[in-house]
């Protein structure tokens, strides 16, 4: 879960490093896992209580996320469990994990030229949320699509982006394989 509510005392990029940083220490660089069970528990996640549990991301080292993360973090995370819980109550589940950091818009803006968000070096470009001009799947495609715009050199109509929506879908291209329901999606 991600929460705009951390105001640093120095400017975002500053303040992402150095929480960036502290559970990097701890983790020896990678990512804190927790089970959402021992998290409600009040207590630290441990190699015996993530086992068994199929991560996305194995690169973690158990621990707690209230060590690192401030206090009214939360108290707005647990408001939105318990909303949650009543639509997907399968969260609580034993194997729900909570993995630390998630940080957004802590990145500086890539300095680009143009509306096709070229570089300062010819021929490269920049898109999605790397690039700070976006945040999230629909502004990244859409950066995406300036990008795509200013390499081919032709404006991209919503026509060309939904029929090869519908062709991805339908399999045609081997990029998404088994992203679609089968028979294709709708659009």
């Amino acid at each position: 879960m991600l929460w705009d509510g951390v105001r640093w005392a120095e400017d975002s990029y500053r303040g992402a490093m150095k929480l960036m940083a502290a559970i990097g220490g701890y983790t020896g660089g990678g990512l804190l896992v927790q089970t959402l069970s021992d998290y409600r528990r009040g207590i630290a996640s441990s190699e015996a209580s993530i086992c068994g549990i199929p991560l996305s991301n194995p690169a973690c080292k158990p621990g707690d996320v209230r060590d690192f993360l401030p206090p009214e973090y939360f108290e707005k995370m647990e408001a939105f469990l318990e909303r949650l819980a009543r639509l997907a109550p399968r969260i609580l589940c034993e194997e729900t994990v909570l993995f630390a950091p998630s940080i957004e818009w802590w990145m500086r803006r890539v300095e680009v030229r143009g509306p096709h968000l070229e570089t300062s070096c010819p021929g490269i470009y920049v898109c999605g949320d790397g690039s700070g001009w976006s945040q999230g799947i629909v502004h990244s495609a859409a950066t995406g699509l300036l990008v795509a715009e200013g390499i081919s050199g032709r404006a991209i109509s919503r026509s060309t982006v939904q029929e090869f929506l519908r062709e991805t879908c339908t399999n045609r291209y081997p990029l998404a394989t088994g992203a679609c329901p089968p028979g294709g999606g709708s659009l």
